[in-house]
Order: structure tokens, then sequence, then C-alpha cells
């Protein structure tokens, strides 16, 4: 009877940390996306790679882009069965914010064609 009781209030605690983890994250991450609207600014980014998103059915898009003579780089999900090979060297607009760079996100759906 012990064990089971034991085993039930393990299972319960690591049910608890892992939401409260995901809380956390979702904190952050709305966080960064309001501080994006405030100091929010736009350049031309390079798509540099993909790889399969080992955390969901999509693929992972690796870009880069420059601001103040730094290369900044990034990465977001994306269907690469809807938007086709945008793996390397298409450019699109990448937002970021001004004062950290390193919290960005490509425009997938600003494609900038060379002409």
């Amino acid at each position: 009877m012990d064990i089971k009781n034991n085993s039930r209030l393990l299972i319960s605690v690591v049910v608890i940390v892992f939401l409260i983890v995901v809380f956390i994250n979702e904190i952050k991450r709305n966080r960064n996306k309001v501080q994006l609207g405030q100091n929010r600014q736009s350049v031309m980014g390079t798509t540099v790679g993909c790889d399969k998103n080992i955390r969901s059915s999509m693929h992972l898009l690796h870009y880069q882009f420059s601001y103040k003579n730094t290369i900044y780089f990034g990465s977001q999900d994306f269907d690469i069965h809807k938007r086709g090979n945008i793996c390397k060297g298409v450019n699109f607009l990448v937002v970021f914010d001004s004062l950290n760079p390193n919290n960005n996100q490509i425009l997938l759906d600003s494609a900038i064609v060379n002409r």
C-alpha cells in the first residue's frame, strides 16, 4: 500500500512540475511578443536551412539577418508541404525587437523576389 501511494505522489508531483514549466514558457513567449510590438524593426533576412522538428510534424526553418553590423539567427516552424522548399537562399522580411534583436520572427508571407 505504501509503494502505491508513493508512486501516485511521484506521478502527481511530476505532472504538476510539467504544467508549471509549460505555464512559465507560455508567459515568457507572450512577454516576448509584447516587447516585439513596442520596439519593432524590420529588415530583410535570408533562409539558411531546414531541419525536421522533433517536437512537431512541421519543419524548423533557420534564417539570418543583419542589424547594426551584427548577424543574428532565428528559427521558426513551418509546413514544408504548404510552403514548398524555402529552406535555403530565399529572402523574407524579419521583424525583431530593436533593443534585443535575438527576439525576432520571420514573416513567411513576405517573400522578397530578386529581379
